[in-house]
């Protein structure tokens, strides 16, 4: 999970005209995203909110996403995984976003 104080930052960057990404510097951050098969963290992972990601992908003559996945962070715990994903909650809080963009 990124940091707490890392996404408000990011938050705030974003409501006051940041378009852009995140770094996500730990290797434990970076484990919870993208880790191999063995646990290692990926080299490098970046976040980005689908506001930033479409302002990317603004010269493209087509770009959309979809929201996808979740976790049993609050206030969701109570709540299987299972549970969570047969609801529309992964599309507006979804951990990943897909991406298609056409030049």
């Amino acid at each position: 999970m990124q940091e707490r104080a890392t996404t408000l930052r990011y938050l705030w960057r974003e409501l006051t005209g940041y378009r852009g990404v995140v770094e996500l510097k730990s290797s434990q951050a970076r484990a919870s995203y993208d880790a191999d098969s063995d646990g290692n963290a990926a080299p490098h992972t970046d976040a980005i909110s689908a506001k930033s990601l479409m302002h990317l992908l603004r010269d493209f003559s087509s770009a959309s996403y979809r929201i996808e996945n979740i976790s049993q962070e609050p206030p969701f715990r109570r709540y299987t995984r299972e549970q969570l994903l047969a609801t529309k909650w992964p599309q507006r809080v979804g951990l990943d976003i897909y991406a298609t963009a056409v030049k």
